[in-house]
């Protein structure tokens, strides 16, 4: 089974039972307000998840600085519960191997995909996903070039329910 197979079966799963589910995208949590590079993650939609529809994530953060370079990623779970056996969110900063990291993770993260400035996908036309639920969230790698160092900084969290 392909990962794209895997993915839709498991978003068919979710669905069951939600037939007149409307398409939504609802906000929540904190992005990262990194002390250091002011400038929180942020992200918005274009387009609304609807089934067959081209949806775009457009990353509000993406800027241009002499110091700090940013390089995004996309990534899509499918719990905001728990992740590899540990309770979300995560306060990243408090992992050891990363105390500058900046937010929190508010989603599993089943799936990551380098997304830049702009990251867009199709919505299947499959009626098995109407009112499947996923959670996305913007990561970004953050290099100081002066201090040598790279850090994680994150969005909030974004829950989309796919609709007609």
């Amino acid at each position: 089974m392909s990962l794209i197979s895997r993915i839709l079966a498991i978003l068919a799963f979710s669905a069951a039972g939600l037939a007149g589910q409307e398409a939504g995208i609802r906000f929540y949590g904190t992005p990262c307000t990194d002390p250091q590079l002011p400038v929180p993650v942020l992200f918005r939609y274009e387009g609304s998840p609807k089934l067959g529809a081209s949806v775009a994530i457009i990353n509000a953060g993406i800027y241009n600085n002499r110091v700090v370079s940013q390089t995004a990623y996309i990534a899509l779970g499918f719990s905001n519960k728990r992740i590899a056996g540990f309770a979300l969110p995560i306060d990243l900063s408090l992992l050891p191997f990363s105390p500058r990291a900046c937010g929190s993770l508010y989603q599993s993260t089943e799936i990551v995909a380098f997304g830049g400035p702009r990251f867009v996908f199709q919505v299947p036309n499959d009626a098995r996903l109407i009112g499947a639920r996923f959670y996305q969230q913007v990561l970004e790698l953050r290099c100081n070039m002066q201090k040598r160092e790279c850090y994680w900084a994150v969005s909030d969290g974004a829950e989309v329910t796919i609709g007609r």
